[in-house]
């Protein structure tokens, strides 16, 4: 009888190691890829489209003076949010020079975006957490992209915009790119006018 348990719970534990394996080497291809289940990307497709017929004009204005139909999805990326400062930090004196559009609606954090194509090639976008008081960098381009602005739309979509200044860092082109990034889902959504990748 002893014999037959131990069978058993040999079986058992098996089954459950093959299983802990199979998920494990799933949530990897997932991360990995990026890819959605269809159902997901196709709602999340229909509300950005959303967000960028409605929103984006009015937020943007100066970035999208033709409008924003020509704007393609160019790809849809894992938010890659692993490099993180924790420290100590408290929201910045809203009617000081911060400006108030970096703050989330809740007050619970905020956006830094640093880089100006000169002193600062580099173009980088934190996101400070209060409640948690760590700094977490959600993009980072080389001096072939500047991020010129950000903007809350909710408390878990933040819409940032910036340019191509192409590989010699002179601007390739006028034409603006968006990132739509869904904190809830952690995924970034780039939109271009062009087919080239970022």
């Amino acid at each position: 009888m002893n014999r037959t348990w131990g069978v058993v719970l040999g079986t058992v534990a098996g089954v459950a190691l093959v299983c802990a394996l199979y998920l494990i080497l799933r949530h990897g291809e997932r991360s990995v890829s990026g890819e959605l289940p269809p159902d997901v990307a196709a709602k999340l497709d229909v509300a950005e489209r959303e967000i960028i017929s409605t929103q984006v004009p009015a937020l943007f204005p100066l970035h999208f003076p033709r409008g924003v139909d020509r704007l393609r999805l160019e790809s849809r990326e894992p938010l890659d949010d692993s490099i993180v400062e924790r420290g100590e930090f408290s929201l910045p004196d809203p009617g000081g020079e911060f400006p108030d559009r970096l703050i989330a609606p809740d007050g619970s954090a905020y956006l830094e975006l640093s880089g100006d194509g000169e002193a600062e090639p580099d173009s980088v976008l934190w996101l400070v957490s209060l409640v948690a008081q760590e700094r977490r960098r959600l993009l980072f381009y080389g001096p072939e992209i500047t991020l010129d602005d950000a903007r809350w739309i909710g408390n878990d979509v933040i819409a940032v915009v910036g340019v191509d200044n192409g590989a010699d860092g002179e601007s390739a082109s006028e034409e603006a790119i968006l990132w739509l990034i869904r904190l809830r889902e952690r995924v970034v959504s780039i939109y271009g006018t062009s087919d080239s990748e970022r």
